[in-house]
This record gives structure tokens, sequence and C-alpha cells, in this order.
């Protein structure tokens, strides 16, 4: 992963982009990541992705790291991370507590923490930059 500092310049999330993965070391892995792209801002936990991929929740953890590089948690909250930033940038009128919800995180405060740890800011604080 590129290590540019986050909140410099155009997308804070470059760095993030992507999660590196190599699905040749399980291509039925890309069946779990897809759902998960797709199901991010419902409830998801390990165990019902883990159900999902027909795996333990041990196994399907190990697996998941093993093959994504991140744990499965911290995949779900970046993207949802991701996925905030892209909203905020598009509805900049919507609210960032409604959009903490659309995205799957269970609070606002659920959804500033994850985002400071990632981005360096606050949901707040980034989108008073974007409008500078």
């Amino acid at each position: 992963m590129n290590d540019q500092a986050a909140g410099q310049g155009g997308s804070s999330l470059h760095r993030h982009q992507t999660v590196p993965w190599d699905c040749a070391v399980n291509p039925e892995f890309a069946d779990v990541i897809e759902f998960i792209d797709h199901h991010y801002d419902e409830h998801l936990s390990l165990e019902s992705v883990a159900e999902f991929a027909c795996m333990s929740k041990y196994h399907f953890s190990r697996l998941f790291h093993h093959v994504v590089g991140v744990t499965f948690q911290d995949y779900l909250a970046l993207l949802r991370v991701m996925k905030a930033e892209e909203l905020m940038r598009q509805a900049p009128n919507r609210s960032v507590t409604r959009i903490a919800l659309e995205v799957g995180f269970g609070s606002l405060r659920n959804m500033e923490k994850h985002f400071r740890s990632r981005v360096g800011l606050t949901p707040s604080e980034y989108r008073a930059r974007q409008r500078l």
C-alpha cells in the first residue's frame, strides 16, 4: 500500500482505495468479497459472512486475513469509510449522521471513530475541507 499521508490533496483515502487480496490463493473468495461489497450497509457480522462462505467463523477469520491482508472487521470499516467519503462528496447537504447510518455504521460516534483513524479527520472536518 502507498504510504501517502491521509488528508492531503484529492481523496484522503487514496492509500486505501483497494485492499490488496490475491484471488489466486482462493478464487472462491471473490464471491465473499463481492457479498461484503454489496451488503456493507447492512448489519454484517463475522458469523453471518462466514456462514455465507460455508466456513466456521474461526477458519473464515484466518483465511480472510490471509487472503485479503486485513481482518474482516478492518475491511468492513474501511469499505464503510470509503462509501461515507463518497456520499459526503456526492451529497454535500446530507447530514453526516444520516450518511453514517446509510453506510452501515450503527451511529455517528462509531463512524467518527473509524473515519478519524483512517482519514485523520472527523467526518465534519473532512466535509469542511471538501467545501474549500
